[in-house]
């Protein structure tokens, strides 16, 4: 019964989002979930202390196998409500850091993480594949991989799916590299 009520859910939301005008010229194939890990990305930047420490929404994004989106702007509250509902929904489906615990994989003390166990362990939870996206960190000899988001996909009825090969996937792969830092 969950399900099928989610399902519904998920269907009334992409009905709303695609009627709701502007949505978008041409329509879009898949959304993704990106999640961000904020102590890789306040590596780089200015953020407010203490760091959280768990993954945050970067954003819910409309996306199409053949050509890149422009835009997936609306225009008004009804829109905009329930596209928050939808990537609230989603990103309530799938706590990484839990996932990951189970896999015995934690930011910081246990240091670097292979990205193939990352995908394993993700893909061992929810039976799809997901995608990463990487920032090199310290310039050494060795680069290091920061594990900066995690991509989950999902159809337009909110159902997983296996994210299609980006140029993401290459951000976490540099010079053969898989070896990801997870900071904490």
């Amino acid at each position: 019964m969950a399900n099928n009520t989610t399902s519904l859910f998920f269907l009334l939301i992409t009905l709303t989002l695609v009627s709701l005008p502007p949505y978008h010229e041409s329509a879009f194939d898949f959304f993704k979930l990106v999640q961000q890990w904020p102590p890789s990305f306040c590596k780089f930047q200015r953020c407010a202390q203490p760091i959280i420490k768990t993954f945050t929404i970067h954003g819910l994004w409309p996306d199409n196998y053949t050509t890149t989106l422009d835009s997936c702007i609306g225009n008004s509250f009804q829109y905009f409500q329930a596209y928050f509902n939808l990537a609230m929904q989603l990103y309530d489906r799938l706590n990484i850091l839990e996932v990951f615990a189970k896999s015995n994989i934690s930011p910081g003390a246990t240091g670097n993480h292979l990205l193939p166990q990352l995908k394993k362990s993700l893909v061992a939870h929810t039976g799809k594949v997901p995608d990463f996206k990487c920032q090199l960190g310290r310039r050494t000899a060795t680069p290091t991989n920061l594990l900066k988001e995690v991509v989950s996909c999902y159809n337009s009825y909110g159902t997983a799916i296996d994210c299609p090969v980006s140029q993401l996937s290459n951000s976490c792969n540099r010079r053969g590299n898989t070896i990801l830092e997870f900071p904490g």
